[in-house]
């Protein structure tokens, strides 16, 4: 047999959330958020404050949500879609893929890819052991890029001052401003010029 506990809340308020096995699934709520599944996927929604939500063998998903925000897992994949503030996403055997986000950005993966595409750089930190890196940023702006792969290539649409050579670039995009650091050891690292 299935057991699904619902709760509904005040919007303010602090959670801790264990299970062994099942899902984690969170909306709606402001405060300092801990959830912790052995098995399961997590999900939250419209979320303020600051969050720390892991799981040995799930996914997780954060969408709309605004505060310092942490997400791990062992073995799934990573999705954030409208987020800001800090935001930072770890795997160990999945792709991250974050979507229209303004915010300091922190994602590491050891078995996937990482696609990104970010409103503005308040700080990027991507790294992938096994897979490519794909940041897409505004046109418009600015930062300090130190991008390396030992086992693929760099590109980048930006104009930059520094240096493109083989696997790695060291330059400045727009005259510099906040650290974007990209590495991969097993693919390929593309940073793309979107119009907003």
């Amino acid at each position: 047999f299935d057991v699904r506990f619902e709760i509904q809340l005040p919007k303010n308020f602090h959670l801790n959330l264990q299970t062994s096995g099942g899902n984690i699934q969170i909306e709606n709520i402001a405060g300092t958020i801990m959830g912790e599944t052995s098995g399961g996927d997590v999900e939250v929604d419209k979320i303020e404050g600051t969050a720390n939500l892991t799981t040995s063998g799930g996914n997780g998903k954060l969408l709309n949500s605004n505060g310092d925000l942490t997400f791990e897992t062992s073995g799934g994949d990573v999705v954030g879609e409208d987020l800001t503030g800090k935001v930072h996403v770890e795997t160990s055997g999945g792709n991250i893929t974050i979507r229209r986000t303004d915010a300091v950005l922190y994602g590491e993966t050891s078995g996937g890819d990482i696609r990104v595409e970010l409103k503005d750089n308040k700080g990027i930190d991507l790294s992938t052991s096994g897979g490519n890196v794909v940041v897409n940023l505004p046109k418009t702006i600015n930062g300090d890029v130190d991008a390396e792969t030992s086992g693929g290539e760099v590109s980048c649409d930006f104009s930059f001052s520094g240096k493109l050579k083989e696997g790695s670039l060291h330059g400045q995009i727009n005259g510099g401003g906040q650290k974007i650091r990209l590495g991969s050891s097993g693919g390929d690292i593309v940073i793309h010029s979107v119009d907003e």
